[in-house]
């Protein structure tokens, strides 16, 4: 997560707002256990905003 931060910090032309605090954040939530895969935190739902579930 560190490596993906750094390089979200600082990569084109707009990096990641508040990279850093945004990833303290989800690293705590991650350790508390309120995020995990087991959860399904991590779901991409990148199809639906793609418009292509319906496909």
């Amino acid at each position: 997560m560190d490596r993906y931060l750094t390089v979200r910090e600082t990569f084109g032309a707009k990096p990641m707002t508040h990279a850093k605090v945004r990833g303290e954040r989800i690293s705590r939530l991650a350790r508390s256990g309120q995020l995990s895969q087991e959860r399904g935190s991590f779901v991409s739902n990148r199809d639906q905003r793609l418009g292509q579930a319906a496909l």
